[in-house]
């Protein structure tokens, strides 16, 4: 499977990126900082990742998680997922002479186009195991974003 779609999983301590065709990886977001400090390194460790990771995965397409959490996402993940599209959308668009598409994605949306809309971490983890090798959880579930976001991007035509 070609590298045509990027996941992205996105905490406020951990920034996980993957591909359609299995690969991943992980920026830890610095801890000990506060406010603006605080995603201004999220924001150069992503953008410094982002660079290196589309040397040899170029993308076509980023699909990023949707923010959530009941009963609405916390302000700080808000912020990080902004901060993440901000930067790879940066990154990307002084990389290519095209325009590559960051969009979102929700939870449940992705995880129907691969297992089940209400699959746990336990079956995301063995599932993204026979698609890749990630390192955590969190790049497991990029790896599901990218590929569910393909699948997605196939049944829209």
């Amino acid at each position: 499977m070609p590298d045509l779609v990027w996941g992205i999983d996105v905490s406020t301590k951990r920034i996980a990126f993957a591909t359609s065709a299995g690969q991943s990886g992980s920026v830890k977001v610095p801890p000990g900082l506060d406010g603006g400090a605080r995603l201004f390194a999220a924001r150069t460790a992503m953008w410094h990742f982002a660079r290196e990771f589309a040397t040899d995965h170029p993308p076509l397409y980023v699909w990023i998680e949707q923010p959530a959490g009941k009963p609405r996402p916390h302000p700080s993940l808000i912020e990080m997922v902004g901060v993440t599209k901000e930067a790879v959308y940066g990154v990307l668009s002084t990389l290519y002479p095209f325009p590559v598409t960051v969009g979102e994605v929700a939870v449940a949306k992705w995880k129907a186009a691969v297992l089940s809309g209400r699959a746990d971490k336990e079956t995301i983890m063995e599932w993204a195991m026979t698609v890749g090798s990630p390192a955590n959880q969190d790049e497991a579930d990029a790896l599901g974003i990218a590929i569910g976001g393909l699948a997605l991007m196939g049944s829209q035509g």
